[in-house]
């Protein structure tokens, strides 16, 4: 399957990086590192991850994969194209995630 990432995910991307290179660039390399393998899995595995609770009543159906207990792939499923919609920072507030994805 081909992955394909949203504007929005690839600036959580650069969140991500960005915020923990202040800290430790080295955790940051690898945070960011674990985030690409887990959507490299995906390519595979595309069902691995479950349906995502906060959004079961979109008109669109999206999952999630946790990565590290801190993010949350946000993706969807369309023929054979995964679509990265965001990368979600688990210590935000959950309601937010439905505005994050525009839905």
């Amino acid at each position: 399957m081909r992955v394909v990432w949203s504007k929005l995910a690839e600036k959580r991307m650069d969140d991500v990086f960005e915020w923990y290179e202040r800290k430790n660039k080295s955790v940051a390399i690898k945070i960011y590192n674990e985030i690409l393998d887990s959507v490299e899995i995906l390519k595979t595995f595309p069902y691995i991850a479950a349906i995502e609770p906060l959004l079961v009543d979109c008109a669109k159906t999206y999952r999630s994969l946790v990565v590290k207990s801190l993010f949350k792939i946000v993706y969807r499923i369309e023929n054979e194209d995964i679509y990265i919609v965001t990368v979600w920072n688990c210590r935000q507030k959950p309601n937010n995630l439905r505005g994050e994805i525009g839905e």
